[in-house]
Parts: structure tokens; C-alpha cells; sequence
């Protein structure tokens, strides 16, 4: 895990060092945990809000459309988005936005705000991608000047704001499959755990663990 400290909190950058390692573990690894990126103040109110948003939402007793789609328990619950819940914190953080272009290149936007909540007695998600490959081929990424494995042309940045641990839920992934390009060859419809010869291929699988105020920058093929 990558630690921010206090000094480059408070200026709203870190070091060229810093941030090119964070950069170089997203492109070959995948994803990168930072820590120390929300305050302690704005995690406790944005996760009192998320629990209130929840219960109303288990209370209903109706299963939400993206529980049928991924697994019991499992809520796409995004934040409030009035006063005083939207935080620069989360939408207009200095160090979270360095990263990303360092990946994606100036011109990045926020394109998606949004959440997860992983309820008590939750059933597992199938495994899945979050973003397809932009291109399908060789000739394809080289027609655009992109390479190949291609770089990828979104990120994911999820913060904690509580901490998420093993014991409580922490996100199972595949290290280094961003660049896995035989995914784009499987048929229609198909589910990555009907290809146990690619699993095996992967694994072993990590877990994204993160402390409360931290976040997880991700590829998210």
C-alpha cells in the first residue's frame, strides 16, 4: 500500500516518486491501494448516509435489479449528491486526479459517481470485468497508435470509507488481468468462471484490502 502523508495531503500532491510508482503498479498490476486520501470527518459522515440510504433500501424486503444481476446483499448505491455530502475530498481530490492522468493523460474526467455496499449474509458476485477492451485486436490498437496488450482507457477508484477487510467483504481479484486479451474471444454471454483453464492461468487471486479514508485505483478489465 501506497501512504500519504499528512504534508502531501495538506498541499494536494506527493512526490514525482511516489506517484510514478503508484502509476507503473496500475499498468502492470493492475490496481494500487492509497491510503490516508479522505479525512476521518467526511468518511463518518458519508458512511452514516450510505447506511441510512441502505436500510430503507433492505427494509423493502424487494431484491434491487443489480442484486438479481450480481448477488444477494450486494447494493449499486451511489452518494448523496447535495449538501453537505459532496466532498472535494472524493470528487475534486488533487492526489487522486495526479494518478489518474498519470494513467489516462490530462484530458481524464469523472464519468461515473457512484458506490458499492456489501450487506451482512451477502452471497458471492459472479467473477466479471467492469470495462470491456477498447480494442478488439492487433491491428485494431495499431491502427489507433496504441500498443498491444492496449492500455486501458477508464479507471475505477473506490474509496473506503470504512475499512474493508477479508473478514468483512475485501473485493477478490486477479492480479495482471487488465492485459489479458483472450477475454476478448470468449463467447457471447460466457462467464469467466465457466473457463477454469483461464483461472488457473490467473490465479492466485488477491484481495483488495483497504484502511478507512484509502482508496483502490483500478484497471477495471
Amino acid at each position: 500500500m501506497f501512504e500519504i502523508s499528512a504534508e502531501e495531503k495538506t498541499v494536494g500532491a506527493i512526490t514525482p516518486k511516489k506517484l510514478a510508482a503508484i502509476v507503473e503498479q496500475i499498468q502492470t498490476v493492475g490496481f494500487a491501494v492509497v491510503g490516508n486520501l479522505v479525512t476521518k470527518e467526511v468518511c463518518e459522515l458519508l458512511a452514516e448516509s450510505v447506511q441510512e440510504d441502505a436500510a430503507k433500501i433492505k427494509a423493502a424486503n424487494n431484491p434491487t435489479i443489480h442484486e438479481r444481476l450480481t448477488g444477494q446483499g450486494h447494493l449499486q448505491l451511489g452518494l448523496r449528491r447535495y449538501a453537505p455530502y459532496v466532498k472535494a475530498d472524493l470528487v475534486a481530490n488533487p492526489i487522486i486526479e495526479s494518478i489518474v492522468a498519470g494513467i489516462l493523460g490530462k484530458g481524464a474526467w469523472l464519468g461515473f459517481y457512484s458506490g458499492n455496499v456489501n450487506c451482512p449474509g451477502s452471497t458471492h458476485q459472479p467473477l466479471h470485468m467492469d470495462r470491456p477492451f477498447s480494442w478488439d485486436t492487433p491491428e485494431e490498437a495499431a491502427e489507433a497508435g496504441q500498443s498491444w496488450p492496449p492500455p486501458t482507457t477508464s479507471l475505477s477508484c473506490s474509496v473506503a470509507l470504512e475499512e474493508i477487510t477479508v473478514e468483512n467483504g475485501a473485493t477478490e481479484i486477479y492480479p495482471g488481468t487488465h492485459r489479458a486479451t483472450e477475454v476478448i474471444n470468449l463467447p457471447r454471454g460466457s462467464r469467466l468462471e465457466d473457463h477454469p483453464e483461464l483461472l488457473a492461468k490467473w490465479g492466485p487471486t488477491s484481495r483488495m484490502v483497504i484502511p478507512a479514508g484509502g482508496a483502490v485505483i483500478r484497471d477495471p478489465r
